[in-house]
């Protein structure tokens, strides 16, 4: 990031040379979102690739990605509350992306990838909006694709987190460890730094413990909570969702309480819950849902 920002800084303003150092640099500092939740770095990209998209005009060739790492900053998710119109917009952005460059073109499954992620984004604030089957659809197809390293944890992460939806939604247990084969096996294409694997070890644990509500195996628990842990391991104690990981753990460690009349996983429960008030402490979805999942250990 610091030899971009140096580059940027040396290149005419104006110049194809900037433009390409420009949007280089917002795709950096969106990993490190991704990676760390710094909002700074999510607005400085989403400032970035703005005057990408609009120094890059209709018929470049490079217009269909550029219009992609548009959507994929508005779908990078804000420390507060996602904004619905950003969403709208980052769906809309990623639909054009994508018609430009049909399919054979090089670009054309990563582009569905971008498409995916932005469709998932705009279904969890508007499920009427988006269902889930049409994000299946749209990242099982960019996963028939011959998709770049970065792109296919984005389609497979989209792909498990509809697929597990349904899968609940629906109820049958096989369906239900089906998406928890799925998840644990992706896991192991992803690189180990990469902020897919802590979403896939959390689709791992809804699977897991809603398999547990439809079969009380403990084991079922057991595995519920290796996935949550695995998950918050994987979440920088920085990040915006370390407080709402310690949350979720905190819920299948009570269950597990409740289970097994195990005192000690009620006080490792009470623990926790209190560690996740502690730091969900910026109103929005995350501190929502780690409020429902601390109210579920403490009442």
């Amino acid at each position: 990031i610091t030899s971009t920002e140096a580059c940027l800084a040396l290149s005419d303003e104006g110049s194809s040379a900037h433009v390409t150092q420009a949007d280089t640099l917002a795709g950096l500092l969106l990993r490190r979102h991704a990676i760390g939740g710094d909002d700074g770095d999510r607005a400085l990209a989403l400032a970035l690739r703005e005057a990408v998209v609009a120094a890059t005009p209709a018929g470049e060739p490079a217009r269909p990605l550029r219009l992609a790492g548009l959507a994929a900053a508005l779908t990078a998710p804000p420390a507060g509350a996602p904004v619905p119109a950003d969403l709208a917009r980052a769906v809309a952005l990623a639909e054009e992306a994508s018609s430009l460059a049909p399919e054979g073109d090089v670009h054309h499954g990563l582009l569905l990838a971008a498409l995916a992620d932005a469709l998932l984004a705009r279904h969890a604030v508007d499920t009427g909006r988006v269902g889930v089957d049409r994000v299946i659809a749209v990242a099982e197809a960019a996963l028939a694709q011959d998709l770049p390293p970065l792109a296919r944890p984005t389609a497979i992460v989209a792909h498990a987190q509809a697929a597990a939806e349904r899968a609940r939604r629906r109820g049958p247990v096989a369906d239900l460890a089906r998406i928890r084969m799925v998840a644990t096996y992706a896991i192991q294409l992803v690189p180990t730094w990469h902020p897919a694997v802590r979403t896939l070890h959390s689709i791992a644990a809804e699977a897991s413990f809603a398999t547990y509500f439809a079969t009380n195996r403990t084991e079922d628990l057991d595995d519920a909570a290796a996935s949550r842990l695995a998950a918050l391991n994987a979440t920088p104690s920085t990040h915006p969702d370390h407080g709402l990981r310690i949350a979720e753990l905190a819920t299948v460690t009570v269950a597990r309480h409740t289970a097994t009349g195990n005192l000690s996983d009620l006080h490792e429960a009470v623990h926790l819950a209190r560690r996740a008030t502690e730091m969900c402490t910026t109103d929005g979805p995350r501190r929502a849902r780690a409020l429902v999942a601390v109210a579920t250990v403490l009442g």
